[in-house]
Protein backbone atom coordinates (compact mmCIF):
# COMPACT_ATOMS: atom_id res chain seq x y z
CA UNK A 1 0.00 0.00 0.00
CA UNK A 2 2.03 2.94 -1.31
CA UNK A 3 0.09 6.18 0.53
CA UNK A 4 -0.70 9.21 -1.96
CA UNK A 5 0.57 12.74 0.10
CA UNK A 6 -1.37 15.05 -0.98
CA UNK A 7 -4.46 13.22 0.19
CA UNK A 8 -6.01 14.72 2.79
CA UNK A 9 -7.05 11.68 5.02
CA UNK A 10 -4.01 9.00 6.59
CA UNK A 11 -5.25 5.53 6.47
CA UNK A 12 -6.75 3.36 9.43
CA UNK A 13 -4.72 1.46 11.38
CA UNK A 14 -6.93 -1.39 10.62
CA UNK A 15 -6.08 -0.79 6.97
CA UNK A 16 -2.46 -1.14 6.96
CA UNK A 17 -0.51 -4.10 5.69
CA UNK A 18 1.77 -6.20 7.97
CA UNK A 19 5.29 -4.97 7.12
CA UNK A 20 7.55 -8.00 7.33
CA UNK A 21 10.42 -7.68 10.14
CA UNK A 22 8.45 -4.61 11.84
CA UNK A 23 6.43 -4.54 14.95
CA UNK A 24 2.74 -5.26 14.48
CA UNK A 25 1.03 -2.35 13.77
CA UNK A 26 3.88 -0.27 11.88
CA UNK A 27 2.56 2.56 9.72
CA UNK A 28 5.31 2.49 7.26
CA UNK A 29 3.36 3.43 3.92
CA UNK A 30 5.58 5.41 1.87
CA UNK A 31 7.45 2.15 0.27
CA UNK A 32 10.15 0.30 1.01
CA UNK A 33 12.80 2.96 -0.25
CA UNK A 34 11.97 6.09 1.41
CA UNK A 35 13.72 7.74 3.34
CA UNK A 36 11.44 10.92 4.15
CA UNK A 37 8.61 9.01 6.16
CA UNK A 38 5.97 11.72 7.46
CA UNK A 39 8.28 14.34 6.14
CA UNK A 40 6.11 13.55 3.19
CA UNK A 41 3.40 15.18 4.37
CA UNK A 42 5.25 18.06 3.81
CA UNK A 43 3.28 18.98 0.35
CA UNK A 44 3.97 22.45 -1.63
CA UNK A 45 0.32 23.09 -0.98
CA UNK A 46 0.61 22.13 2.74
CA UNK A 47 3.12 24.81 2.98
CA UNK A 48 1.57 27.13 1.30
CA UNK A 49 -1.43 26.62 3.14
CA UNK A 50 0.51 27.08 6.05
CA UNK A 51 1.84 30.52 5.56
CA UNK A 52 -1.01 31.64 5.06
CA UNK A 53 -1.74 31.01 8.76
CA UNK A 54 1.11 33.31 10.14
CA UNK A 55 -0.05 36.56 11.54
CA UNK A 56 2.78 37.53 13.86
CA UNK A 57 6.01 35.94 12.27
CA UNK A 58 6.74 35.11 16.27
CA UNK A 59 8.69 31.70 15.62
CA UNK A 60 8.78 29.43 18.63
CA UNK A 61 12.19 27.64 19.10
CA UNK A 62 10.89 23.33 19.80
CA UNK A 63 14.23 21.96 20.07
CA UNK A 64 16.52 21.18 22.55
CA UNK A 65 20.45 21.89 22.61
CA UNK A 66 22.14 19.01 20.83
CA UNK A 67 23.71 18.25 23.87
CA UNK A 68 20.54 17.29 25.79
CA UNK A 69 19.22 15.25 27.39
CA UNK A 70 22.07 14.64 29.52
CA UNK A 71 22.89 11.97 30.45
CA UNK A 72 20.95 10.77 26.80
CA UNK A 73 18.35 8.25 27.23
CA UNK A 74 18.32 4.19 26.59
CA UNK A 75 21.73 3.91 27.29
CA UNK A 76 23.15 5.50 23.94
CA UNK A 77 26.06 7.56 23.31
CA UNK A 78 26.27 11.74 24.51
CA UNK A 79 26.94 14.57 22.19
CA UNK A 80 30.43 15.26 21.58
CA UNK A 81 31.62 18.77 19.95
CA UNK A 82 35.24 19.07 19.42
CA UNK A 83 37.04 22.13 17.74
CA UNK A 84 40.06 21.11 16.03
CA UNK A 85 42.63 23.71 15.39
CA UNK A 86 43.76 24.36 11.67
CA UNK A 87 47.08 27.18 12.72
CA UNK A 88 46.59 29.96 11.26
CA UNK A 89 43.70 28.60 8.67
CA UNK A 90 41.11 28.52 11.21
CA UNK A 91 39.28 25.67 13.02
CA UNK A 92 37.10 23.12 12.25
CA UNK A 93 34.31 21.97 14.32
CA UNK A 94 34.05 18.32 14.87
CA UNK A 95 30.58 16.76 15.83
CA UNK A 96 29.47 13.16 17.49
CA UNK A 97 26.15 12.68 17.86
CA UNK A 98 23.48 9.85 17.62
CA UNK A 99 20.72 10.71 15.44
CA UNK A 100 18.13 8.70 17.84
CA UNK A 101 18.43 11.01 20.51
CA UNK A 102 17.55 15.05 20.71
CA UNK A 103 14.54 16.25 20.71
CA UNK A 104 12.60 14.55 17.99
CA UNK A 105 9.02 14.34 18.16
CA UNK A 106 9.53 10.52 17.23
CA UNK A 107 10.28 9.89 21.44
CA UNK A 108 7.07 10.98 22.29
CA UNK A 109 5.54 7.98 20.17
CA UNK A 110 8.33 5.43 21.03
CA UNK A 111 7.41 5.98 24.75
CA UNK A 112 4.10 4.86 23.81
CA UNK A 113 5.22 1.85 22.07
CA UNK A 114 6.69 0.76 25.36
CA UNK A 115 3.18 0.98 26.85
CA UNK A 116 0.92 -0.04 23.71
CA UNK A 117 3.17 -2.41 22.24
CA UNK A 118 2.63 -0.58 18.83
CA UNK A 119 4.50 1.06 16.42
CA UNK A 120 4.69 4.57 15.31
CA UNK A 121 6.17 6.38 12.53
Amino acid sequence: MLFDPSSTSLPKRSELPSIEGAPAGAAWFWGKDDELGRLNLLTPARTAAAAKLIKTGEVVNLDLSADLPNPPMYGREPFKHTIKPLGETGNDDLYEMNTQSGSQVGTVYSRLTEYSGLMFR
